[in-house]
């Protein structure tokens, strides 16, 4: 293992120490292995959040020009995706799988056929959505790791709050919608817009942003959010005054 990292991922320079004296993984040196590494951030990319298949990327990848051996692939898909971690979502039979662990890569490697992923193109309102939300939860600038904060809140409410029906329509539908959506960045830009009776956020050529529609987006999320917030201790009160 300690030859293959060497060989591998140190020569290449995929794995390498930065100016701060941490080590991190990024693109290679090694001309070869670049071109399969820019190869594949082109295409996961998508402005249809359309996932790719890894058994197809695999496929082209051991394919002239570039000839990858079968075994590499997975190292090199893996440095990818831990490299790129706050932009890049991973797919399992078409569900998002949060985090790239070892038994995730074991069945990646056995069966690529079941596995996609997708990067996310954050120009124009997205980039401004993205980044609302990660100052607004303390955290990277990434669709990864918004939506896990987003879920963690969520999961932390009440169980009363998770199943009751006494909230408004919106509550309800933002509530269920972030609690059933499969894919991390249609949440973001698709699904909870609409759930909030807003447009998506479709992908920009430019990166205008339309801010008044961002503001208003917000505007309308964070009413849901102090109504969710509120809805078991208003359950209490009420008990409380009738006893």
């Amino acid at each position: 293992e300690r030859r293959i990292y060497d060989s591998l991922l140190v020569q290449s320079s995929m794995h390498k120490e930065t100016h701060d004296g941490r080590w991190s993984l990024g693109r290679p040196e090694d001309p070869g292995l670049v071109r399969a590494w820019d190869y594949i951030e082109v295409n996961v990319g998508s402005n249809e959040l359309k996932p790719r298949s890894v058994a197809e990327l695999f496929q082209e990848l051991s394919s002239p020009p570039y000839g990858l051996a079968n075994g590499f692939l997975p190292i090199l898909l893996c440095a990818f995706l831990l490299a790129n971690a706050s932009t890049v979502a991973v797919y399992e039979d078409g569900v998002f799988v949060p985090d790239l662990s070892v038994a995730v890569m074991d069945r990646l490697i056995r069966r690529p056929e079941r596995f996609s992923v997708v990067s996310f193109k954050l120009g124009g309102e997205r980039s401004s959505v993205v980044d609302r939300f990660a100052r607004g939860f303390g955290v990277a600038h990434g669709v990864l790791p918004v939506v896990r904060s987003l879920y963690a809140r969520i999961h932390s409410l009440p169980p009363y709050t998770m199943n009751t029906k006494n909230l408004s329509a919106e509550a309800i539908s933002v509530r269920d919608t972030i609690l059933k959506s499969r894919s991390p960045e249609r949440l973001l830009f698709i699904e909870l817009p609409r759930a909030l009776n807003h447009e998506p956020f479709e992908p920009e050529a430019s990166n205008t942003v339309k801010s008044d529609r961002v503001d208003a987006f917000f505007a309308s999320l964070n009413n849901i959010f102090a109504e969710l917030i509120s809805c078991y201790s208003e359950l209490l009160e009420r008990i409380r005054k009738g006893l």
